[in-house]
């Protein structure tokens, strides 16, 4: 249900729902560890986010990040009465993970499984789609669909410069709806065959728009080499949109890092004078 007023916190509420009837002992998220960094500081804080940026595999962070809901859960009671099982949409993105905070504070041996891929990966997987469709079309002739660039010189892959751009809307498909799911439908099997099926009743929380391709792979998941193709970044990892810059730049930990961080994106083309407001801010 994703249209009309109020359709997203129909979404959220319906999965509130499913968490309690259900009662999964792992819930698995369409999001990647990049991502809850970021909204391990947002919520948390400087404290919080030094808590997962410690971690040293992504088990290890998934423990510490459910560890840091939880806590945050049992924080905003002012009693020691009983959690009461209600919760309230606040409209926001975060609101799903929120609706999973809530889910553990009530199943305290309930765990998280983050199945995404780095989202760092997407961007620069974008436009090296983007140099090959320009080869193509200069080897043989035949006209592409024009790409739609930002002022930075990056290929923006949005639903609205989807809408706006035939080309860039193949990309979207290509690289953030059918390569994520594909390595979502991998990362899954290689956690469940590590429990050797004996986790129980796996949720899994995934968008309508990434459901069916999701299915159509999982009967033929991608081989590990296929799984390494997938998480390569070409050798393009500083060619980012300005979301991602500002993540990295606002989950670090200290000066140094930032700048540290800045400077290894500050060969990037991309790179403006918002980039740097952002770095001065961080630090």
């Amino acid at each position: 249900n994703t249209i009309g007023e109020g359709a997203y916190a129909d979404d959220v509420k319906r999965v509130h729902e499913a968490l309690k009837r259900l009662r999964p002992p792992i819930v698995v998220l369409e999001v990647c560890r990049f991502r809850c960094t970021w909204y391990a500081v947002q919520e948390f804080g400087l404290a919080g986010l030094r808590e997962v940026k410690e971690s040293r595999s992504l088990e290890d962070f998934e423990r510490r990040f459910c560890a840091l809901l939880r806590r945050a859960s049992r924080q905003e009671r002012t009693t020691d009465e009983p959690v009461e099982d209600t919760f309230r949409v606040e409209g926001s993105r975060r609101a799903e993970i929120q609706a999973v905070s809530h889910y553990l504070q009530l199943e305290p041996e309930a765990t998280v499984w983050l199945v995404d891929r780095d989202a760092r990966r997407n961007q620069p997987r974008v436009e090296a789609w983007a140099s090959a469709m320009g080869a193509v079309s200069s080897a043989t002739g035949l006209e592409t669909p024009p790409l739609l660039v930002a002022g930075s010189g990056f290929t923006p892959v949005t639903q609205t410069a989807a809408m706006r751009s035939p080309g860039n809307n193949t990309l979207r498909t290509r690289v953030v709806a059918e390569e994520r799911e594909e390595y979502m439908a991998g990362e899954l099997h290689r956690r469940l065959q590590q429990h050797g099926g004996t986790c129980g009743t796996v949720v899994f929380l995934l968008g309508a728009t990434q459901l069916q391709g999701l299915i159509r792979r999982w009967f033929e998941p991608p081989a590990p080499q296929r799984m390494l193709e997938l998480d390569d970044d070409f050798g393009l990892g500083t060619l980012q949109s300005p979301d991602i810059f500002e993540i990295e730049l606002r989950t670090q930990v200290s000066w140094r890092a930032v700048l540290e961080t800045f400077e290894a994106y500050q060969k990037s083309p991309y790179i403006g004078d918002c980039e740097v407001a952002v770095a001065l801010e961080a630090l």
